[in-house]
Order: structure tokens, then sequence, then C-alpha cells
């Protein structure tokens, strides 16, 4: 649904809006989701910062009681 409501708004395929204004600022040539180690040398590993929501502030910001908390603190 987000890629047809962006090329509905922008008239351009939605690959090359991501391209253009997310993955070029941020210096990468590619998103890569799923992709193999070694295909993937561009990505930055995700650094956490801050100290980790408890279940209490997970849940009020879901807002979603199928979610598991547990698996998403782990």
């Amino acid at each position: 649904m987000l890629a047809e409501l962006i090329q509905r708004a922008t008239g351009r395929d939605f690959r090359e809006v991501v391209r253009d204004r997310v993955l070029a600022p941020l210096g990468l040539k590619a998103l890569a989701l799923g992709s193999e180690p070694q295909d993937a040398g561009d990505v930055q590993e995700i650094v956490t910062s801050g100290e980790p929501p408890d279940p209490d502030e997970l849940e009020r910001t879901l807002r979603d009681p199928r979610a598991s908390v547990r698996e998403l603190m782990t």
C-alpha cells in the first residue's frame, strides 16, 4: 500500500523515490533487508541508546494486545 501511495503522490516508481529520498542521503546503495552478510557491506549495524522500555511502556506505545511484549524485548 505504501508503494502505491508513493507512486500516486510522486508519479515515480516507489523504488526510485526510496533510493533518492531515503537511501542516498544516508549514503546507502540499497536496502539490505534479508540480504546475506557478504552482500550487505554498506549496511550499518543498528545501535540502541538509552534505557530499554519497560513492559508497560511498550504496551502503551504499541497498543497492540496481540503483540508479545516479552518477544519484543528480546
